[in-house]
């Protein structure tokens, strides 16, 4: 693999786990932890993108399964966009991690062991949009399990009564929200399903995620494919509970492993 530096290296749970730095387009180089890496035959790809505020560590207990399953696994680390989330800025934190999803899938499907073909994203929150957009414009990406995203960004920063929205209208003028939210509209999450029609999708989705409007329920059981699957979880805190887990690491391993 090329184009990386090797900062450091250990062990979670029998896999190795190797900590890196990449170069990204027109930005600083990013970071991530690299799993699974070997020589003895190709391997398919699964990258790791966190949410607005997360970073590399949010999504290694499933990156660790998938490695274990044989997977070269790549959870990446943007600090720009934990930035831009904390300044109030969803579009500069959608627009960053999306170029170091970009430049992560590039890193690894030019790896001489990667099944450039056997190409999935696991993203949580803004990483599992960001995942679903890198889908639609490369064409690239087989299999997409996005966890606790938003359908429709735009239409949450635009007039939802949630407080992190009103928060945000607040921190910003009219013509900076209206800018925000005509950026993030040519990425819903909604569109990407309907454009990257190759590409096999999980959502799975809190039933008490109150940032989801009546409407956002409506888009996710009326206005998607119907190859789209879609898990509903009764509560926020079992995303992240075993069940919920193993589901997403079994759908992606059946679909591209």
């Amino acid at each position: 693999m090329a184009d990386f530096e090797l900062i450091a290296s250990t062990t979670r749970s029998g896999i190795a786990v190797d900590q890196i730095e990449f170069d990204v387009a027109g930005a600083p180089p990013a970071s991530g932890y690299l799993l699974g890496r070997h020589s003895d035959g190709d391997q398919p790809l699964v990258i790791g993108l966190h949410d607005a505020r997360g970073d590399k560590a949010t999504l290694l207990p499933d990156l660790e399964h998938l490695a274990a399953r044989g997977f070269l696994c790549l959870s990446v680390d943007s600090p720009v966009t934990r930035r831009a989330s904390a300044a109030r800025d969803p579009l500069a934190a959608f627009t960053s991690q999306f170029g170091i999803a970009i430049a992560a899938l590039n890193l690894l499907q030019n790896d001489r062991g990667a099944q450039q073909h056997r190409s999935a994203f696991l993203g949580r929150g803004l990483g599992g949009e960001v995942a679903a957009s890198v889908a639609a414009h490369t064409g690239r990406v087989q299999v997409v399990a996005a966890v606790s995203a938003l359908p429709d960004r735009s239409s949450f920063v635009d007039r939802s009564s949630h407080p992190l929205a009103a928060g945000l209208r607040l921190f910003h003028d009219d013509e900076s929200v209206a800018e925000q939210v005509e950026g993030l509209r040519a990425n819903r999450l909604v569109t990407q399903l309907e454009l990257a029609t190759n590409t096999h999708w999980l959502l799975q989705i809190a039933d008490d995620d109150d940032r989801l409007s009546d409407e956002d329920h409506a888009l996710l059981s009326l206005s998607i494919p119907r190859t789209v699957r879609v898990e509903h979880i009764a509560h926020a805190r079992d995303l992240w509970a075993p069940q919920a887990r193993r589901s997403r690491v079994d759908f992606i391993s059946r679909m591209c492993g």
